[in-house]
């Protein structure tokens, strides 16, 4: 009897685990950035706490790694999170694709110092999936 009620909660741990992790690759994407004739491609993380706007023109601004667009931004969007706040130098795209959703167009790049996530070049605003 012992060990019919360990299975049980060994098997719901189990099954909690492989829905978290099913959840968690949801959020990953494959996206192209068309900017000056150029395309980037890039792997993506939807973050869905970055809500990040420019609060003049209401564009969603996504995160990419100054190390992957090599140009400074020539719009400056202020910026505040929980610990941090400043200005963030942002560029304007013509469009972006999301795999398996489509191309989307007004939105902001935000350069980004660095992206702490291993694997991922550019973290996504949820507002963008909405359109």
């Amino acid at each position: 009897i012992i060990g019919i009620i360990i299975s049980i909660f060994g098997i719901k741990i189990y099954l909690k685990n492989i829905r978290e992790l099913r959840n968690n690759y949801n959020k990953y994407y494959r996206v192209k950035i068309y900017y000056k004739n150029k395309v980037i491609d890039l792997n993506a993380f939807l973050d869905t706490g970055n809500k990040l706007k420019d609060p003049y023109s209401f564009k969603p601004i996504i995160l990419v790694n100054k190390d992957i667009i090599l140009e400074e931004g020539n719009i400056l969007v202020p910026y505040s999170s929980c610990n941090y706040s400043g200005i963030l130098k942002c560029i304007k795209a013509d469009r972006i694709f999301i795999d398996g959703l489509g191309y989307r167009k007004n939105f902001l790049i935000g350069i980004s110092d660095s992206i702490s996530l291993d694997g991922i070049d550019c973290i996504l605003n949820e507002l963008l999936l909405e359109g």
